[in-house]
């Protein structure tokens, strides 16, 4: 319960019967309950912020490869993930240019750049770079395929 609100905070659930006794460790990290059901249990009160950052720190490598999913958990934007995710909005932004998707190429750049400013890139001239690159590929191909369209 919060002691300023009378809110409960969180329900601990486990024992089968009374709890008669529950002690909180020196350092608040943990509650030890004891039972009319003859067991005892352990609880870690670790706050949300504790479990969020655990959770984000899991998912580091994947964010790196991944940085659109941290893009949508800007509770895990650090200056560090960001660094490492921006190569693969890189990446992102080549693919698209090379689908002649130029526009959405260019804000992965710009995301990227945001993201880790060291990075040499103009977003506008290799998105149009490679979009043309990809443009000539298929006529070449479409060419020794045995016509143009």
């Amino acid at each position: 319960w919060n002691t300023e609100s009378g809110q409960l905070v969180q329900e601990l659930k486990g024992h089968q019967n009374l709890v008669l006794n529950a002690s909180f460790s020196p350092d608040g990290s943990r509650i030890v309950t004891a039972s009319s059901d003859n067991t005892a249990r352990v609880w870690n009160t670790d706050s949300l912020n504790t479990l969020i950052a655990r959770g984000c720190n899991y998912l580091n490598a994947y964010f790196a490869t991944h940085p659109t999913v941290l893009e949508t958990l800007e509770i895990c934007h650090t200056s560090a993930r960001k660094l490492a995710a921006a190569t693969a909005l890189v990446e992102e932004g080549d693919r698209l240019a090379a689908q002649e998707l130029v526009s959405l190429a260019v804000e992965r750049y710009q995301t990227a750049l945001e993201w880790n400013p060291a990075l040499q890139l103009s977003p506008k001239q290799r998105a149009q770079r490679l979009a043309n690159e990809a443009e000539v590929n298929r006529r070449e191909r479409r060419e020794r395929s045995g016509g143009a369209r």
